[in-house]
């Protein structure tokens, strides 16, 4: 049997669930809560959350769920920056959203005036975002629901399972055998549950929450082309703060690789780590003997680790048994998806849980993922963004491109919001990152917490900058670490 602690522990951590009418689903009952107006908010025990009231005249009120950072401000404390995110509410809505954007971290925040309420994500959505006002009615209004986990929402506007987008993901596999899969377009695991994606916000009146609505918020500004040289000390500035406050969260594990991603986030944490701070690398020992990249990650790590004197650990890839307390919490965190879990559960029973893991992946964000044979559209059109996701037998395919369809529609993803970025980049930043490194973020907070220094909007705006070529070579990070030689290179 399960240790019902160990459940509980991993079970929608670090998570939150925001309801006005309908269910209690059964996992949160005893979760802590407050008021969020005429709704509740109940957080995971092991959520960070922070709050600030407006005075008696005004019904102004701000809740943050996870770590923001100000690096404006220079400050990881969440009560700072909740107050500065109400004096910008008082300000007026721009003034608030602006202030959301220009917050790095992991973080959900709901700023609500009297019965109008504004829950935005972070810069990537890292922390996910799910809703439904589609639920059954109570006095003529729907219920709503705010999650951290689809399964969650479903919970309270009794919604089962979508078995048709189930289906849509699992048949990707017919067209794409090899490769990294997710859902596409707008669906869910279940029913009527959508997605907030990054740089959009839900906007919701909690007197009628059936007619919430999901919009664009960035980008407001139009694309400034920039040079390497114009770029990189603004960009060396700003990561070094990013990597401060980030490494000032906790006890550090860096997830490293030989990498430049997890190497520039090494060298960026380096002066602030402590004594009992370590590195890890995961291993699936079935891969060491017949990959060479995985050889030169495993020990190219170790090497990193030991040049910047830290402790290096290595965790062994494998499944769970079927009473494993994390496929328990598992299951019911994402039911209804299946999903590789080797590394997830490696991290769970061999890493501690009082942690705080620095992973890297937000750096492809701002660099060149989809290479030039890819990139062969000029707009971004349902059927160009379902074959840049999925490769091009999928724009063949009706269903998928109705959902990219669905896509552009409800993110207004159009050349012209766009703003001069290129739409190739943009939908990695917002498809990709939501609908798949999110779950692997959230995994990782089932056992620990993991915190992420390439999780801020204007650093990444600043890598979009660059002309292809410099993001293709990865200039700024190759810069970067050039700060550190012993760590350069191995």
């Amino acid at each position: 049997m399960a240790t019902p602690d160990l459940v509980e522990h991993a079970r929608f951590g670090h998570g939150y669930l925001l309801q006005h009418g309908g269910s209690v689903p059964a996992h949160v009952e005893a979760w802590p809560s407050r008021a969020v107006g005429e709704a509740v908010l109940r957080t995971h025990p092991r959520t960070v959350v922070h709050e600030s009231l407006g005075g008696p005249d005004e019904d102004l009120q701000v809740v943050v769920c996870g770590q923001p950072l100000d690096v404006d401000a220079g400050t990881a404390d969440g009560a700072l920056v909740v107050e500065r995110l109400l004096g910008a509410l008082r300000a007026g809505d721009g003034a608030a959203l602006e202030a959301l954007a220009a917050l790095s971290g992991r973080w959900t925040a709901f700023l609500r005036r009297g019965t109008r309420l504004v829950v935005s994500p972070d810069s990537h959505a890292t922390q996910p975002v799910f809703w439904s006002a589609r639920g059954r009615r109570v006095l003529r209004r729907a219920a709503l629901a705010v999650g951290s986990h689809a399964v969650l929402v479903a919970g309270v506007v009794d919604a089962g399972p979508d078995h048709a987008a189930i289906e849509l993901y699992e048949r990707i596999r017919e067209f794409r055998p090899k490769g990294t899969i997710f859902m596409p377009g707008l669906t869910t695991t279940h029913a009527g549950v959508l997605p907030v994606f990054p740089n959009c916000v839900l906007e919701v009146d909690l007197a009628a929450p059936d007619r919430s609505t999901h919009r664009r918020v960035w980008p407001v500004r139009e694309r400034v082309p920039a040079t390497v040289d114009e770029v990189f000390p603004r960009f060396a500035e700003r990561f070094d703060a990013l990597a401060r406050l980030t490494a000032g969260l906790g006890r550090v594990g860096i997830s490293l690789t030989a990498g430049l991603d997890s190497r520039t986030t090494l060298v960026g944490a380096r002066p602030h780590l402590g004594n009992d701070d370590f590195a890890y690398t995961y291993l699936n020992p079935r891969d060491l003997p017949l990959s060479a990249g995985v050889q030169e990650d495993l020990y190219g790590a170790n090497e990193l680790a030991f040049r910047a004197g830290l402790r290096h650990r290595v965790i062994r890839w494998r499944n769970p048994g079927p009473d494993d307390p994390f496929r328990v919490a598992h299951e019911q965190s994402f039911p209804g998806l299946a999903s590789s879990l080797g590394a997830a559960t490696a991290m769970f029973h061999d890493l501690p849980h009082d942690f705080v893991e620095l992973q890297s992946i937000l750096a492809e964000t701002g660099t060149y993922f989809y290479g030039e044979e890819r990139r062969t559209a000029t707009e971004p059109t349902p059927r160009a963004l379902a074959a840049l996701t999925y490769g091009k037998p999928a724009a063949g395919r009706a269903a998928y491109v109705a959902e990219f369809e669905r896509l552009v529609e409800y993110t207004g993803f159009t050349t012209e919001a766009l703003a001069g970025r290129d739409f190739h980049d943009i939908t990695y930043w917002e498809h990709r990152m939501a609908k798949w490194a999110a779950r692997k973020f959230q995994e990782g907070d089932m056992g620990h917490r993991v915190a992420l220094p390439f999780a801020d909007r204007t650093l990444i705006d600043l890598m979009l900058s660059l002309p292809p070529r410099d993001r293709f070579d990865k200039v700024l990070l190759h810069r970067f670490l050039a700060r550190e030689p012993e760590l350069a290179a191995v």
